[in-house]
């Protein structure tokens, strides 16, 4: 067990694993950064889509873009009261 530190390859072996530590680190940091890159832009992406998702009240046409149903502003549901 001993004799890979005695050998005259050691100091060989120790770079070696010293450089695979570095590799793995940037490749972690590379990995990382391309995870949040992507993940900004998804969450971009859906909020440019949030009103076509949950607002009922508009409707997208082609040709003429984004539109009311009844041509006038959103109207909200009561509030009930206490």
């Amino acid at each position: 067990m001993f004799a890979l530190l005695i050998s005259d390859e050691a100091w060989l072996n120790g770079t070696n694993a010293m450089l695979g530590i570095v590799a793995a680190i940037a490749l972690l940091a590379v990995g990382s950064a391309v995870f949040h890159d992507v993940m900004a832009h998804l969450r971009v992406r859906a909020a440019e889509r949030r009103h076509f998702v949950f607002d009922d009240h508009s409707i997208q046409v082609p040709e003429l873009g984004l539109m009311m149903a009844d041509g006038g502003e959103p109207i909200q549901p009561p509030e009930e009261k206490k």
